[in-house]
């Protein structure tokens, strides 16, 4: 598969970029490098660059064929984000925005969204599952699951 994956330089996207490439897959990354590094990934395009400059997005889809969107892009600092939470709805979600509309534009369908437990708030019990209630209690884990709504 040829896989595009965004915030593939940061932590848990550029895991995945290794794992996909070990398997065969061609991957491109696309990465703002604001949280993520470039010597964190290997054997992939890297391209520098945010998804919420959608027409860039846009260029750069119609110019290529992707067979999956892996979406790893976010801030993830929960404190940060309870004393800027603008700043993480704007990435989060505003940032979605722009490449779901990019994508629809192109014709790119495939996507998978990496969400986080912190749309759960707090758990009811140890053990949870996807079909536990949502009660996010700060920016962070409102903005991903602002974005699960959306999807």
């Amino acid at each position: 598969m040829k896989i595009l994956v965004c915030g593939g330089a940061g932590y848990i996207g550029s895991h995945f970029v290794k794992s996909a490439i070990s398997n065969g897959h061609l991957v491109s990354v696309v990465d703002n490098l604001s949280t993520g590094h470039a010597n964190a990934i290997s054997n992939s395009e890297l391209l520098q660059a945010n998804i919420s400059d959608q027409a860039w997005l846009t260029e750069f889809l119609v110019s290529q064929s992707f067979d999956l969107i892996m979406h790893f892009c976010a801030f993830s600092l929960v404190g940060e984000s309870m004393t800027n939470p603008a700043l993480y709805y704007q990435n989060n979600v505003a940032s979605t925005l722009s490449l779901l509309k990019a994508m629809q534009e192109t014709g790119h369908n495939n996507l998978i969204f990496s969400s986080t437990a912190a749309i759960y708030g707090e758990p009811e019990m140890d053990k949870i599952s996807e079909s536990h209630k949502k009660f996010p209690i700060n920016p962070y884990g409102r903005s991903k699951w602002m974005v699960e709504q959306i999807l």
